[in-house]
């Protein structure tokens, strides 16, 4: 289903996203505590205090819909401290949202909480971080308390991303995808909201750019990435699962749209320091197929989507986060593996 509703629309439909297959791939166990008994508190403490994922987003939001930047990023005249400092607020706006009821009201006292927050800081004195905090952090932990489902960005954080977007516009290498606009030939799409149904779990996507070809019936998707340089993409490719996302928005814009050529989903990487030129990394069928039925590189193995998903419905119908599938089918008894010999 193609469906035209904005981010809050989005988060609130009940189809499994690609973050929540992602979750589920890398730790089970995690996913099991934030989508399964709901602690979304951690994940949403964890998510607002992430520069890497907060300026990637705020580049991704600036290019393909500025009318929800009001929604989605709060920015402040505070400064985000540093080093242990930063450690500190981190943990001690985490263990906030954890200890307080539904309607935002702290369970413990703040003391509890100081303990907490240096403990995980990894300062000596409790005393001297708790004082660097009342200088330097407690304006910023304010405005974390206080932004709701925002993200709290600084003046310098914007004008930086805005400068990456304008060299993004003006670069020979981007200029051409990034400029396209709706014309006679092309329609593009930003933020294109779809539903759908792979092997048996309903999924949703919400896909940064998609072109249309309409003189040859073709669609292009598109996501954009911002990373450290392309070493840093082609390892957030694997590790990051990329390439999952990859295969569901593929198949998702196939299904809706089966009277176009889908090609597989490609990426856009920006270099989030400005000092590498962005790269399209394009996708083949031959690397979509491995995206839907894994694949080996350096020795590791890595699920495909299909995989991902009948492990999914598997660990949901036996309710095995915990032990793990492996353990759940051998009743907890592993025979060690046999190695080469010498």
């Amino acid at each position: 289903m193609i469906l035209d509703v904005g981010e809050k629309e989005y988060r609130a439909l009940p189809e499994v996203n690609y973050s929540r297959l992602k979750d589920f791939v890398n730790d089970p166990r995690k996913y099991y505590g934030v989508w399964i008994t709901k602690d979304f508190k951690v994940d949403k403490a964890a998510k607002k205090t992430n520069e890497k994922m907060i300026y990637g987003s705020l580049v991704d939001c600036i290019l393909t819909c500025p009318m929800e930047l009001d929604y989605e990023f709060l920015i402040t005249t505070a400064t985000i401290p540093t080093a242990q400092t930063l450690e500190f607020v981190k943990s001690l706006y985490k263990n906030t949202l954890h200890y307080s009821d539904e309607k935002g009201v702290l369970q413990v006292d703040m003391d509890f909480l100081y303990d907490l927050a240096w403990k995980d800081s990894g300062a000596k004195s409790l005393d001297v971080i708790k004082k660097k905090f009342v200088e330097k952090g407690l304006e910023y932990y304010t405005e974390l308390r206080n932004s709701g489902d925002r993200l709290v960005i600084t003046q310098s954080t914007y004008e930086k991303a805005e400068r990456l977007v304008q060299k993004l516009r003006e670069h020979p290498y981007s200029s051409g995808l990034i400029n396209l606009v709706s014309n006679e030939r092309f329609t593009v799409k930003d933020q294109l909201v779809l539903t759908g149904e792979i092997n048996g779990i309903e999924v949703k996507g919400k896909l940064d750019k998609c072109v249309f070809d309409e003189k040859n019936k073709i669609i292009q998707p598109w996501d954009i990435k911002c990373s450290d340089g392309d070493e840093a993409f082609l390892y957030n490719y694997t590790n990051l699962y990329y390439y999952l996302q990859k295969a569901m928005y593929t198949l998702l814009v196939r299904q809706n749209y089966p009277e176009y050529e889908v090609r597989p989903m490609s990426f856009l990487s920006v270099d989030r320091n400005m000092y590498l030129a962005p790269m399209k990394f394009k996708a083949s069928e031959k690397s979509l197929e491995q995206a839907l039925k894994g694949f080996k590189k350096e020795g590791r193995s890595y699920p495909g989507l299909y995989e991902i998903i009948e492990d999914y419905k598997f660990y949901h119908e036996h309710n095995c986060f915990i032990d793990g599938r492996r353990a759940y089918e051998n009743a907890g008894n592993i025979d060690i593996e046999i190695f080469e010999d010498k």
